[in-house]
């Protein structure tokens, strides 16, 4: 069997190879558009606020479940905690430390885990201090006294487990 190629194929195949091209270029395009333009804003060197959000976004994008990628959320949740320190601007600081405790659960470092929790649990009593009781304040505690009660548990320490 011979392929043959007319111009009435020729005419046909180039429409259809052409759209494909297009629609794999823009899918390439846009996985890689968000982080690559969040990396060449934050090299700008400006500090300021925003950089705290998107190197915490360029953290928690990171697939931590994968131990070889732990470094790199680290880096990024690094960067972000060293501009929270200097700008003074803690919004995001409960989110950057649930992403620590989180890398710190992966690693198995469950100590640095357990004061990363703490931390937090500490973010949420000033919260609290400040405003009424809210449902979403009220879920937060009860899933940060659970991952404090985990953490006990995977340190092997029960009675503590069982306390929170």
């Amino acid at each position: 069997m011979k392929l043959r190629f007319t111009i009435a194929n020729w005419k046909l195949g180039i429409p259809l190879v052409s759209i494909l091209f297009l629609l794999y270029s823009s899918t390439i395009a846009n996985n890689r558009i968000p982080s690559d333009s969040m990396r060449s804003f934050i090299s700008s060197g400006i500090n300021d606020t925003v950089n705290i959000l998107r190197y915490y976004q360029l953290a928690k994008g990171i697939d931590i479940s994968k131990r070889s990628h732990l470094d790199s959320a680290m880096i990024y949740l690094n960067h972000a905690l060293v501009l929270t320190e200097a700008t003074g601007y803690t919004k995001y600081l409960y989110d950057i430390y649930n992403q620590y405790s989180q890398v710190y659960s992966i690693s198995g470092n469950f100590p640095i885990e357990l004061d990363y929790n703490f931390k937090m649990l500490e973010i949420l009593d000033n919260k609290v201090s400040g405003k009424n009781d809210t449902l979403h304040l009220l879920t937060e505690y009860a899933r940060l006294y659970a991952r404090i009660g985990v953490c006990y548990f995977n340190m092997d320490n029960c009675p503590k487990a069982l306390d929170w």
